[in-house]
């Protein structure tokens, strides 16, 4: 935990030395908490990252990759909502589970996310 005045940050480690610093970015970029950021500051904080970083061509693919990579990984979440464990769990966890309305928001999310890796193509 880092203090600045009265404010404290947390910074999580988890992965820190474990995990491709390219898979890091791409989560940031795809995780369903940053989608409302613009395209527009996702573009500027890649080119920065790309800058200060001095990625070479190849790096930069692979980073783009991983990206679209991260995209599909969110995919494979979305449709594994529809497996019996994880609507049972839902089930038993939420008092007023709505299977339809569950249903509906998962095949949502997951359309929305096909078509952005569309975009990015």
């Amino acid at each position: 935990m880092i203090y600045k005045k009265t404010t404290p940050y947390f910074i999580d480690y988890e992965l820190s030395g474990w995990d491709d610093p390219f898979r890091m970015i791409g989560d940031f970029m795809t995780h369903h908490k940053s989608l409302e950021i613009s395209k527009k500051f996702k573009r500027i904080f890649l080119e920065k990252y790309i800058e200060f970083g001095k990625l070479d061509s190849l790096q930069e693919q692979r980073l783009l990759r991983t990206i679209k990579l991260m995209d599909i990984e969110w995919i494979a979440t979305y449709l594994w909502s529809f497996t019996p464990e994880k609507i049972s769990f839902r089930k038993e966890s939420i008092k007023e589970f709505d299977r339809k309305k569950y249903t509906l928001e998962q095949i949502d999310k997951t359309k929305t996310r096909i078509l952005q890796l569309e975009e990015k193509q």
